[in-house]
């Protein structure tokens, strides 16, 4: 039996231990990037190659994922959305560490036009859930210290 095709893992290059990936990982990007220009190109350049499977047989996942790169794109991309979306981000990182699981945060919610929520890309491929012990390749023996700063 073939396992389910995964868009985030044969396209982007995401593992399903970092699923569903946050936006900077999925517009490749460093966690918390500043500068406007490079993630205005890290779209743009996730957005073109996506945009070569459209006719392919997994036209319709090609599109979920442009609709979720340009959601990236809008957020990073305005500061009020940005500032909310990164600390909302920090604080799934922290409660993870806090309750001893991965540093992998849920993805937000897209909404559509008409106002429905959609899923996820990786919540239609039923791409493996991360486990709890595992941080990408790393695993995550023990907390190192708390406070401080």
């Amino acid at each position: 039996m073939s396992e389910p095709f995964d868009p985030y893992h044969t396209w982007l290059g995401i593992p399903p231990a970092e699923q569903p990936p946050n936006y900077y990982r999925l517009l490749g990007l460093r966690l918390f990037e500043e500068n406007a220009e490079a993630i205005e190109h890290a779209a743009n350049r996730q957005m073109a190659h996506l945009r070569t499977f459209q006719t392919g047989p997994h036209a319709a996942l090609s599109q979920k994922l442009l609709n979720e790169v340009a959601a990236a794109r809008v957020c990073l991309l305005n500061a009020a959305k940005k500032a909310a979306y990164d600390r909302q981000l920090k604080a799934q990182m922290e409660g993870s560490l806090r309750a001893g699981a991965s540093v992998v945060p849920s993805p937000p919610v897209v909404v559509s036009r008409a106002g429905q929520a959609a899923h996820s890309v990786a919540e239609q491929a039923t791409a493996a859930l991360p486990s709890a012990d595992q941080l990408g390749e790393y695993q995550i023996l023990e907390k190192l210290g708390e406070g401080g700063m």
